[in-house]
């Protein structure tokens, strides 16, 4: 959380493999496959997510009556990087 003049008042995260990775299989934030080169990531496991830094933020005290907007950012990992490697002018995604 940021306030008006940007200075940072609270930050918390969800990593995948470390808080949810047991629950949904996942390694870097993925299941690798079905086919080659390909991965997922479960929905649920997205959904989850938001609840759990929810409850975060709810524990570290944050108002949330204070709260205008929420944002968030994740970071693309190898599999994806990957593939958009090879892609060419003729290639679908």
């Amino acid at each position: 959380m940021i306030k008006d003049d940007l200075r940072v008042q609270h930050e918390v995260a969800v990593h995948f493999d470390r808080d949810l990775g047991a629950k949904y299989g996942v390694t870097n934030g993925a299941i690798k496959g079905p086919g080659e080169g390909e991965a997922t990531s479960p929905v649920a496991m997205w959904v989850e997510a938001i609840d759990l830094l929810m409850e975060r933020m709810k524990d570290a005290g944050v108002n949330f009556s204070s709260v205008s907007a929420i944002s968030g950012a994740s970071q693309v990992n190898h599999f994806a990087f990957e593939h958009i490697r090879h892609l060419t002018s003729n290639s679908h995604l």
